[in-house]
């Protein structure tokens, strides 16, 4: 603060000083300078010149806070992914003076949370306005990739397991997997319910079931024909080697 006197036709010269309070102030420029809060009193002495006696005046001051902001700066993390660094601006600070604190947001979760003041920011000069931040937590990709299974056609299927790669911590995972066919081929295992969590963006790979021939052995029953008979028998029995025949209701012709 500048400190000047109006009026008058003296030509002494002006010297200002301070009585009391935190201040301090140039005695010929009368630059006021403020380095607490309270009362000051600064007195200004304008010396005689050929016309005028010397004379002296008080002037009161009251030295209040200094409004400044505090901004916090707006965050991304990914979920599970360590947090950044919580850093802010400080608008409008006298030179040389600092301001220091920390920061704190509370959620873990996929979602927006409030960065807002933890600790610190305290400095008796000045009124502090805290401007809040956002972290934002954005889901964290991940990979279910099912397991290539065999089976024979006809028989039982297998487990349809999965690996997950890249969860976080204790979190867990499950869903179920399906197939579509029954014939011997080829055919892709993906998802059939489940493999959901908010705070996971998904890519399912899918597995390869194959379908494999069921093997079977036909053992023809021993006939005879007395030689020169006209013909021999309309048909032959024959049985399954070990039980394994068709399966289900399938039939089998031939000659």
């Amino acid at each position: 603060t500048m400190l000047t006197a109006v009026g008058g036709q003296s030509t002494g010269r002006l010297t200002y000083s301070v009585v009391s309070g935190p201040a301090t102030v140039d005695p010929v420029t009368g630059l006021l300078k403020v380095t607490g809060l309270g009362e000051i009193v600064v007195k200004a002495v304008l010396g005689e010149d050929n016309e005028y006696v010397s004379t002296e005046a008080y002037v009161t001051i009251i030295g209040e806070r200094r409004p400044i902001t505090v901004t916090a700066d707006d965050q991304t993390k990914v979920y599970g992914a360590a947090d950044p660094t919580l850093t802010y601006k400080v608008e409008g600070l006298v030179a040389g003076d600092t301001l220091t604190g920390t920061l704190k947001y509370t959620g873990t979760n996929v979602g927006t949370y409030d960065i807002v003041k933890d600790s610190g920011f305290e400095n008796g000069n000045y009124d502090v306005t805290f401007v809040k931040g956002t972290m934002t937590i954005t889901k964290k990709p991940i990979t279910v990739t099912a397991d290539n299974q065999t089976k024979v056609y006809g028989s039982s299927d297998p487990a349809l397991t999965y690996k997950v790669d890249g969860l976080v911590g204790n979190d867990t995972l499950t869903g179920t997997l399906k197939y579509t066919g029954s014939n011997v081929g080829s055919y892709d295992i993906v998802k059939d319910s489940g493999f959901e969590n908010g705070n996971y963006e998904f890519t399912i790979v899918p597995g390869t079931m194959t379908v494999t021939k069921r093997a079977i052995t036909i053992v023809v029953s021993d006939n005879s024909i007395v030689y020169g008979d006209a013909a021999a028998p309309a048909t032959v029995p024959y049985t399954f080697k070990d039980g394994k025949g068709l399966f289900g209701d399938e039939t089998l012709a031939g000659e």
